[in-house]
């Protein structure tokens, strides 16, 4: 009977610790969006990514990522307008991507550049952007990782 209940244990433990994360594994998303603006450099405190569908029944979605500076009053937004959970580099000027920067609540809104996905992970969107708005601000080298939005 002890024998049987040692086992019984041991097996216990097995299954309980064969599920566990080994040490080190780090399953955090560390988000980030940076980008230039001339000698300035974009630094958000803050990214949300978000998926929305323009109408019910369109099957088009919409990836909009959000970098805030609150403290300065400064926010890029980059957005693919059809979004399939693919990587790809998207065209402002073809209107597959847009992006608009903030500055104390001034939109400048983005004439050319590109909105790229280069990684989709399970978890996380990786990419880069760059940008000229119609009012002459070129927001170059930007990057973003973010938490994978989820379409409810």
């Amino acid at each position: 009977m002890k024998k049987g209940l040692i086992f019984g244990l041991m097996a216990g433990f097995a299954i309980f610790f064969s599920g566990c994360i080994k040490n080190g594994t780090d399953l955090t998303i560390h988000p980030s969006m940076t980008a230039s603006l001339g000698t300035y450099t974009f630094s958000a405190a803050t990214i949300q990514p978000s998926l929305s569908k323009p109408q019910l029944n369109d099957s088009t979605t919409i990836l909009t990522i959000t970098g805030d500076e609150p403290s300065i009053y400064n926010k890029v937004v980059v957005y693919i307008t059809k979004y399939k959970e693919l990587t790809g580099t998207f065209s402002i000027a073809d209107g597959k991507a847009g992006a608009v920067f903030y500055h104390n609540g001034i939109a400048s809104t983005a004439t050319s550049g590109v909105v790229a996905v280069s990684n989709v992970g399970a978890n996380t969107i990786t990419g880069y952007f760059s940008f000229a708005t119609a009012d002459g601000i070129s927001v170059t080298s930007g990057d973003f990782v973010c938490g994978r939005p989820w379409l409810y």
